[in-house]
């Protein structure tokens, strides 16, 4: 985490695009996701982005 947190300090990058978003657990992603923006809003950048790649063909999957 303190990587991701150190480029947004440092480089004033203004958001992530995670390719392997499908193969992380749910779970990092509820930990990972408001710690990433809660640091970036800190930092001075309120709109900061986080997409990722995903495939899916159901519409439950498709929500994750």
């Amino acid at each position: 985490m303190e990587i991701y947190q150190d480029w947004i300090s440092r480089y004033r990058i203004d958001g992530f695009r995670v390719d392997t978003a499908k193969h992380v657990d749910d779970a990092f992603w509820r930990h990972f996701i408001p710690a990433i923006l809660a640091h970036a809003r800190a930092v001075g950048i309120p709109d900061f982005y986080l997409f990722g790649e995903a495939y899916a063909l159901t519409p439950k999957a498709l929500g994750r």
